[in-house]
């Protein structure tokens, strides 16, 4: 059962448990007696119940009830869960109190609303209402994603005020008597659709399904829904008439709904022609109108189907109100026109003519541009549409032969344009114009940040250019300059953006940008640029995580700068985006992978070779005693560190943000370690389990506090001196987290159990890997952790030579997937998979 705004109501008879949270509640109840038919009958209870949640923030449990209240004789309770039931969102529901003690057949219809109150203003308020009949088996009814939980706690909107929580529910519950007594609308109408779809079903055969189009639905859907044939009958007002019903019957139901009396109605017998098109062929006789309306539909429908399509012509007056139509002649020819404006690349219906059979086109040029709007001498040419399937074939009309010799009849389309000589136009005339209108189609674009949500749909031709298209976009986006929209075209297989995105004017087509092998596809996906795109291949970009001096916040950044740039003035940028410690501050660059310090940048060092698809690139202070060193003393590297699960072996592991440190000629570690308690803040009784020791190639040798550090570093080049370093050997805090991450994906289904220990493993070898947007909802996360446990699965079980071979397009495909999602760093698939190249 779905409600009005499209969401999912579930019954959650099977959650059990009692969470009682006090709160104050009032309810009115309100009971009227009626007189219908001679019988005493109970109208509906209605109730309000208003439920407040204090110390909502510090709920712990996953699902809380209210306490009980009655409406209607029977005992009722409210149910939340405040994170959300397998979701995101708050859920609420409506649940039937001791419902282990219901009989089977007991059951009770209640008409319901939720609502979760603002306490700032009543215009934010969240209200939801519906409707369901409770029963033992279905107790409760609600609505799993009843707001986002981002929502429900943004202070602006005033949900939550000295932490306390107001949930409102309004009942009005129905008894049987009064049901059956009144007719309410609710499990009545229900019912009543349900018994009518059936009836439906059950009698089609007695019913014919008349189509009815006037020239108003041609106008409206030609050169907007449809460019060939008149009409998509799909879309014209449609009537379900009795086939013993007659015609003449029907027709005055047609004057009731459209307003034109009968004696003013025409109406036309559509035929399919044997080049497969679909055309009004000669209009009904008297004596057909006369019959059944399903005689007439056998008679004119060779297909048997339950339909019957009709073209309802209507001529008007002066005072544009319905006229008796035209005798039409045996020689007189319906012709239908369309109208192709070369200027704004437009088809459009302007309306039918009769003519004679033995007319010219030439009789007719000024009455078309009266119809065009055009000046009654302009210079004209027509086109007869033929088909569009499997090809165009739309003809020149030669204006000076009659209307029978080129064999034009009653149905046909004649498209007509102006005749330009002086100016030069994409599409010049009406086949070149169809050709192109042949090929339109709808199109679903996502923003590159959301690749999951269609943001807007365009239709568009499939021979639109590179221009076209960004052009489109940008118009529907609000966006002045189009050349700052990029586009990423859609993976089918992997169902994400492909990794590379669509080069300026890369393309010569939109269906080029759509090819993704087999089948094509229909999505893509944009963003918005600082820089306009063609101006972008001159310059870098790179992505940069600035850690503060103060705090453990990093704001992650994106720098855009000619490409022939320096470390410095990567620098400089970043000093006019962040907050810094003070004004005149320095700053450095580190490349940092796998919680290691691999390269402190030198700030001539060119930017164009730097790829930040492989390496994390990190930005910080300078402190002061890091600039002075001193010709005794040391700039070292510190990594947090663990022992590995392999017994057999020692194995270090890893995990937490890495740093540089100066250290003194003769200092003892006993010294410094007062300095690096200092700098990370560690309380003492943690600071004590603490083990150090100097690491070379892996291997730790455990230092003393009366040991000398500085004679262990004898390399004193800082930029490629990442393999020795100061080691803090504690626990990773880091790993229950993430275990307890895993196990709620999989507990709320958007993880496969069977992924859980492979992850685990991996995400314990490599804590860097992390989903970006902390905020990022479950679902997603359980896809991103999904799409890296397939390709660590793949390379579990694949040789190097199958990669590289036979399955290297299957390992590229698994490689995109991972890229695509939003994992924080993704330097880490560079040491995964260092024998594949740029797979």
């Amino acid at each position: 059962m779905e409600s009005e705004e499209e969401e999912i109501l579930v019954p959650h008879s099977d959650l059990g448990g009692n969470n009682h949270q006090p709160m104050e509640a009032q309810t009115e109840t309100v009971k009227r007696l009626k007189t219908m038919e001679n019988q005493r009958v109970e109208d509906p209870s209605s109730s309000r119940f208003t439920w407040r949640i204090h110390n909502f923030s510090r709920i712990t449990a996953n699902k809380l009830y209210s306490e009980i209240f009655a409406v209607g004789g029977y005992k009722w309770r409210v149910l939340i869960f405040p994170k959300g039931k397998t979701v995101d969102y708050l859920s609420i529901y409506l649940d039937v109190a001791e419902s282990a003690s219901l009989h089977n057949d007991w059951s009770r219809y209640a008409q319901f609303s939720m609502a979760v109150v603002s306490q700032i203003h009543n215009k934010h308020s969240v209200i939801k209402d519906t409707q369901h009949q409770f029963n033992a088996r279905e107790s409760d009814w609600g609505f799993t994603s009843f707001m986002p939980l981002g929502e429900l706690h943004d202070p602006s909107r005033g949900y939550l005020v000295n932490d306390t929580l107001v949930v409102e529910t309004r009942i009005v519950d129905w008894t049987y008597e009064s049901i059956k007594a009144i007719g309410y609308a609710g499990p009545k109408k229900e019912q009543e659709e349900k018994d009518n779809k059936n009836k439906e079903k059950e009698e089609a055969h007695l019913f014919t399904v008349i189509k009815v189009a006037r020239d108003k639905d041609l106008a409206v859907q030609i050169g907007k829904d449809i460019y060939f044939d008149l009409v998509d009958h799909d879309k014209v007002r449609s009537f379900r008439v009795l086939n013993q019903r007659s015609f003449n019957l029907f027709k005055e139901e047609v004057a009731k709904e459209f307003g034109i009396p009968v004696q003013f109605q025409r109406f036309w017998l559509w035929t399919k022609r044997q080049n497969d098109t679909y055309r009004p062929n000669r209009p009904m006789t008297h004596i057909e109108e006369a019959q059944p309306v399903g005689e007439l539909r056998e008679l004119s429908n060779k297909v048997h189907n339950a339909e019957l399509n009709l073209f309802l012509e209507v001529d008007l007056g002066l005072d544009l109100r319905p006229i008796a139509p035209p005798d039409k002649k045996m020689d007189d020819i319906l012709l239908f026109f369309k109208l192709y404006d070369l200027e704004k690349e437009e088809l459009r219906y302007v309306g039918r003519i009769f003519v004679k059979s033995t007319g010219k086109p030439s009789e007719i040029v000024t009455r078309l541009n009266v119809m065009a709007g055009y000046d009654p001498d302009e210079v004209i040419g027509l086109y007869e549409e033929i088909r569009f399937e499997p090809n165009i074939m739309c003809h020149p009309i030669d204006k000076k032969l009659t209307f029978r010799d080129s064999q034009l009849e009653n149905g046909d389309i004649v498209c007509f344009q102006k005749l330009h000589s002086e100016k030069s136009f994409r599409y010049p005339d009406v086949p070149s114009y169809l050709e192109y209108a042949r090929n339109f189609q709808v199109f679903h674009f996502r923003s590159l940040a959301k690749p999951k949500e269609d943001s807007f749909c365009l239709k568009m031709p499939m021979l639109y250019t590179y221009d076209d298209v960004v052009e489109r976009v940008a118009q529907q986006l609000g966006l002045d300059d189009p050349s700052k929209i990029r586009l990423t075209p859609h993976d089918c297989s992997s169902q994400q953006p492909k990794p590379q995105p669509i080069e300026y004017r890369g393309v010569k087509h939109l269906s080029d940008m759509l090819v993704d092998d087999n089948p094509t596809s229909d999505i893509l996906y944009y963003e918005v640029l600082d820089i306009p795109l063609l101006d972008l291949h001159g310059w870098k970009n790179l992505k940069i995580g600035f850690h503060q001096a103060t705090k453990d916040d990093v704001v992650i950044l994106t720098v855009t700068l000619p490409k022939q740039s320096t470390v410095a003035d990567v620098l400089d940028d970043l000093k006019t985006k962040v907050s810094l410690s003070h004004r005149n501050i320095d700053l450095r660059l580190l490349e940092v992978f796998n919680h290691k310090i691999y390269k402190i940048f030198s700030p001539d060092e060119k930017i164009v070779n730097l790829n930040d698809q492989y390496w994390t690139f990190r930005a910080e202070e300078i402190p002061e005693e890091d600039k002075n060193v001193g010709p005794h003393g040391h700039l070292i590297h510190v990594y947090h560190f663990s022992e590995g699960a392999d017994q057999k072996q020692m194995q270090i592991q890893n995990f937490g943000e890495p740093f540089v440190l100066v250290i003194h000629k003769d200092e003892t570690l006993g010294e410094i370690k007062v300095r690096i308690q200092k700098k990370l803040q560690v309380p003492d009784d943690a600071f004590a389990m603490w083990e150090f020791a100097f690491v070379s190639t892996g291997h730790p040798e455990y230092l003393q506090d009366n040991d000398v550090v500085s004679s262990r570093f004898q390399r004193r080049d800082i930029y490629v001196s990442w393999d020795q370093y100061l080691g803090l050997e504690h626990n990773d805090n880091c790993r229950v987290p993430r275990v307890k991450e895993l196990e709620l994906l999989v507990s709320s289904n958007h993880l496969a159990k069977k992924d859980a220990p492979l992850l685990t493993e991996f995400l314990l070898k490599y804590p860097c890997v992390r989903i970006r947007d902390e905020a990022s909802t479950n679902k997603y996360r359980g896809f991103a952790y999904g799409c890296l446990a397939e390709l660590l699965r793949f390379l579990g079980s694949c040789s190097v030579i199958d990669a590289a071979g036979d399955r290297k397009q299957e390992l590229d495909n698994l490689v995109a997937n991972v890229r695509c999602c939003a994992f924080s760093d993704h330097s880490w698939l560079a040491r995964l998979i260092p024998s594949f190249g740029e797979c």
